[in-house]
């Protein structure tokens, strides 16, 4: 499903490295779930809350079923930053 929208690489930031850490996802997985699963769900969704923002969701190789919350970078295209992510049903 990435095909439909331009994620070529994550900008990836000390701090969101740490921010997902502590949900215990590393990078890697992140990038393995939007990359490389071929059945990862990605779609656009917006509340009050947050506003709006894109949720990949979709297995890692080792069967870790994530869910990652993530924005396209300004003026760079096909790069992204990554807001959250975690493991479903922890």
């Amino acid at each position: 499903m990435t095909s439909e929208i331009d994620i070529e690489a994550f900008d990836w930031s000390d701090k969101i490295i740490n921010h997902i850490w502590e949900h215990e996802v590393d990078p890697w997985e992140v990038e393995e779930v939007v990359f490389d699963d071929p059945d990862v769900e990605i779609r656009h969704g917006d509340d009050e809350e947050h506003g709006p923002r894109w949720m990949a969701q979709g297995h890692t190789a080792k069967g870790r079923k994530l869910r990652i919350f993530m924005n396209p970078c300004q003026n760079r295209e096909g790069i992204w930053y990554v807001i959250t992510a975690w493991e479903e049903g922890r």
